[in-house]
């Protein structure tokens, strides 16, 4: 076989950028994307969670609606001096709604933990498709491990993703059915409500991205620190680790990484935090102006008392409705930076499943010639083995005599067709 370093695959530049945004336009087909996961991963549990989270969203508005009445029944009565019996179909009403509401919480809470292991589990089980078929060679640059850590962490983000989806609509559903009681008691109270959603959604995008930069930066890091607590708690390198005395300074090495991981992701939080103090206090701003702005209705006649009380809760549902709405959005925009880093992974699955022979192997082996083969491991400076040649008959015995790091295993994978040579033939 004749092989030229330049034609075969590899990974890195694949390298996803940390610092890029998710294309508006491209959202659509990660949401496609992430909905399909789901349903190969488990249609029936993700089918329900998400009725479920619909029927929430419904529920809101037939609690506003049904709470209307019963204050206005209510009302009714203390001015005819009537009895209690008059509001206890109402109060059944309300009771029977937000009951139901919890009972679909629940059942949606305990899905929604079903859904995410066995989305995990498929996602990870396609990373595993492709380890198991790419190039012997990848395993020996570092950058490899890195990409497969951080697809391994988006095994909860398509759920993620279909969630701020759902989410959305959710909330949409809310706020449009409060927005009409809304329209009909005083428009001015729309907009206003409406200057919400801006905030929220800037916090969560921006946490998102700060989150993910920072994770993707500290994969190496990560990988490191792993690698020590599994060298200092594993049975295979404990002798070692006890005859060479060597606890001490990978202790110390573990230490260091975990208090710079620490030290960052305490200055990412601490920077989201003031952002996200600004953009709190204008919500909060904005909700009390609303409630001021219902009482002054109220008190000039604009209004009356049972359309405040529905205005007032309006105005609260209206406001988390659409703070909902904002998070989920961010929700939606950081599942789509680490989805579309897994979609690039598993682009490698058919160009590593094309490279792979298929042709059948000799009727027999007589003899191998192996003529000027160089190869080089993707993170070293010179090459292992360097224009190397020998032929090896079919019967012989032949040994490699080398010392350390010399290239008899590296010549020896080049043989039995584990590595491509750079250069060469075999």
């Amino acid at each position: 076989m004749t092989e030229d370093a330049s034609s075969t695959p590899t990974l890195f530049d694949l390298q996803p950028d940390p610092d890029k945004k998710i294309q508006v336009g491209r959202v659509p087909s990660l949401v496609r994307e992430g909905i399909r996961m789901l349903l190969d991963a488990s249609r029936g549990d993700f089918l329900l969670s998400t009725a479920l989270q619909l029927v929430g969203g419904v529920g809101i508005v037939a609690q506003l609606v049904i709470g209307q009445q019963a204050l206005q029944a209510l009302l009714a009565a203390a001015r005819r001096d009537a009895s209690v019996t008059s509001i206890v179909p109402w109060a059944l009403a309300v009771g029977a709604v937000s009951t139901a509401l919890f009972i679909s919480s629940s059942i949606q809470r305990e899905r929604q933990e079903l859904l995410g292991e066995v989305v995990a589990r498929y996602v990870e089980e396609r990373l595993l498709d492709v380890a198991t078929k790419v190039d012997l060679i990848v395993f020996d640059d570092p950058d490899f491990h890195n990409r497969l850590e951080r697809a391994r962490s988006a095994r909860n983000q398509p759920m993620n993703l279909v969630f701020g989806v759902s989410g959305l609509a959710r909330a949409a559903i809310g706020v449009i059915g409060v927005t009409i009681a809304l329209v009909a008691i005083e428009p001015l109270l729309v907009p206003m409500i409406a200057i919400v959603f801006l905030p929220a959604w800037l916090v969560a995008s921006r946490r998102g991205e700060s989150f993910y930069r920072f994770f993707w930066r500290i994969t190496p890091r990560d990988r490191e620190r792993n690698h020590l607590a599994k060298i200092l708690t594993g049975r295979d390198a404990a002798k070692e680790v006890r005859a060479f005395g060597l606890a001490p300074y990978l202790r110390s090495r573990y230490e260091l990484l975990y208090d710079e991981r620490i030290r960052e992701l305490r200055q990412v939080a601490r920077r989201h935090l003031r952002f996200s103090f600004v953009a709190n206090l204008a919500i909060g701003v904005v909700v009390v102006l609303t409630l001021l702005l219902v009482a002054w209705l109220t008190l000039r006649g604009g209004v009356s008392l049972s359309q405040a009380g529905i205005a007032l809760a309006g105005v609260a549902i209206v406001g988390a409705r659409l703070t909902e709405a904002g998070y989920s959005a961010g929700t939606l925009s950081e599942a789509s930076l680490y989805l579309d880093d897994y979609r690039t992974f598993l682009e490698l699955l058919p160009a590593a499943e094309a490279a792979r022979p298929t042709g059948p192997g000799p009727d027999g082996l007589r003899r191998v010639d192996v003529e000027g083969v160089t190869f080089s491991y993707p993170s070293g400076s010179t090459p292992a083995v360097a224009d190397v040649s020998l032929s090896i008959s079919s019967g012989e015995v032949v040994a490699l005599v080398g010392e350390n790091g010399s290239g008899k295993t590296t010549l020896a994978k080049l043989i039995a067709g584990l590595y491509r040579p750079a250069r060469g033939t075999i």
